[in-house]
This record gives C-alpha cells, sequence and structure tokens, in this order.
C-alpha cells in the first residue's frame, strides 16, 4: 500500500519540482491510480477465479506495481508521472481478489476471518511503517529516492512469493 499512498507525503516536492496546480496533483493523488484500479480490478479477479494461477497473478502483480513505484523515481514530466501512478493501479488491481481467494482455500472456514484480519494488519502496519520511511528518506535522498526505496522491496518480495508459494488447490482445506 506505501506504493500507492507515499505520494501523499511527497507532495510539496513533487508539485514545486513540475510547478503542478492543486488540480493536477488531485489527479496524480486520486484518479490516476482509482480509474485504472477500478477498471482492472474485476476482470483480473475473475480470473484468478476461474482459470488463473493466483500465486502467479499475485507475484506478477507485485513485480508490476513495484517496478512502476521504482520508476516513478526517474520520470520527467507531469504526463510521466501519470502514467507511472496508472501503473501502479494496474498492478495492485491484481493483489487483493487473488490473494483472499488463496487465503480461503488454505484456511478452514473457522479461521479465515482471522486470516483475513492478519493480512488487513500486515497491510495498515506496512503502510504506516512506510510514510515514516518515506518522509525520512525524503528529507535525505529526495522525493524520487523514496519512490525507488518504497518500490525495490517489492521487486524482491514479487520473487521470493513466486518462488516459495504454492498454489493451493481450488475449494480450500
Amino acid at each position: 500500500n506505501i506504493d500507492r499512498t507515499i505520494l501523499s507525503i511527497l507532495v510539496e516536492p513533487v508539485k514545486e519540482e513540475f510547478g503542478l496546480s492543486d488540480t493536477s496533483m488531485g489527479f496524480l493523488l486520486g484518479p490516476a491510480f482509482a480509474i485504472v484500479y477500478s477498471l482492472l480490478v474485476l476482470p483480473i479477479g475473475r480470473y484468478a477465479d476461474t482459470t488463473g494461477v493466483r500465486r502467479n497473478i499475485v507475484s506478477t502483480c507485485l513485480l508490476l506495481w513495484s517496478l512502476f513505484t521504482v520508476a516513478t523515481g526517474f520520470v520527467g514530466s507531469h504526463l510521466q508521472l501519470a502514467l507511472m501512478r496508472m501503473g501502479v493501479g494496474v498492478g495492485e488491481a491484481g493483489a487483493t481478489a487473488p490473494s483472499v481467494s488463496m487465503l480461503s482455500d488454505y484456511l478452514p472456514p473457522e479461521r479465515r476471518a482471522r486470516g483475513m484480519s492478519v493480512v488487513s494488519i500486515g497491510a495498515v502496519v506496512g503502510m504506516g511503517i512506510g510514510m515514516v520511511a518515506g518522509g525520512w528518506i525524503n528529507e535525505r535522498f529526495g522525493w524520487r529516492g523514496a519512490f525507488i526505496a518504497a518500490g525495490l522491496p517489492g521487486i524482491l518480495l514479487a520473487i521470493v512469493y513466486r518462488l516459495t508459494i504454492r498454489e493451493p488447490a481450488r475449494g480450500g482445506v
């Protein structure tokens, strides 16, 4: 989630560098991500529910959104920044539905709520830590460094996820 939200703590330096208006920043913070995400989340979820290998969908999407986050650190214009935000939306659209589907197949019904709680807590705690770390990195290395640092761990995690998580049988435990 830090990939999606880190821009919110970096508004001022990004706005200053590109001479952006509040409206332009509003587009980058909301619709640039949300429209793409909204258009893709249902078809990707359906694909995950029917024929897709969910582990591969999650790892590929994690890799994509992490690469787009790193690439944000190298943009040279408002348009490029908007395209990177859209790319993060593409990647994140494929994360939740396949992950929840896999969790449901890994855990018996009486443990699923707890499993989802752990996933939800992890996302919020990670976002909080990432926001503080992103601010700290921005202070020392600039907003571009913060985006690069936010995206790099996801690239490694995508590879580890793909190589270590097995695809559970559909239909649960």
